[in-house]
């Protein structure tokens, strides 16, 4: 099976749910490598390509979040199938629940601010994820 590495900006409480829950709800907007993306840039290889998406990702994560808390995106695999992409953009919606075991890694800002850096976390990190966006 294919998987397509998708980002989806995330707050404190997708954390706390993904954690507890295992999943969170369907309906949510991720970023990836659309065919538009990749028409767009036929000189990049597939790593800038997830690169540019995962902008687009923080950027949505860092607006939502403001400047007062810190920016949060997970990064999930998901069947390549499963994805629908519109004529232009990075972005889709998951139609269906997002799985724990689905998640791959979790980007957080290393302080409050849309400009902060952001670290990475595994996924086995959620409850100090967690604790770091209170």
């Amino acid at each position: 099976m294919i998987l397509q590495r998708l980002y989806l900006p995330i707050s404190r409480a997708d954390v706390e749910r993904l954690r507890t829950a295992g999943e969170l709800r369907a309906g949510r907007t991720a970023y990836g490598v659309s065919p538009a993306l990749s028409a767009a840039t036929p000189r990049a290889d597939e790593e800038e390509r997830e690169y540019l998406a995962f902008l687009d990702a923080v950027a949505v994560a860092a607006a939502a979040a403001g400047d007062d808390k810190r920016t949060a995106v997970l990064a999930i695999d998901v069947p390549d199938g499963e994805v629908s992409w519109p004529p232009a953009g990075t972005a889709t919606t998951i139609g269906r629940a997002i799985l724990r075991r689905e998640a791959v890694s979790f980007h957080i800002g290393a302080a409050p601010g849309p400009d902060a850096d952001l670290l990475w976390y595994d996924v086995t990190e959620a409850e100090l994820v967690e604790d770091l966006l209170r």
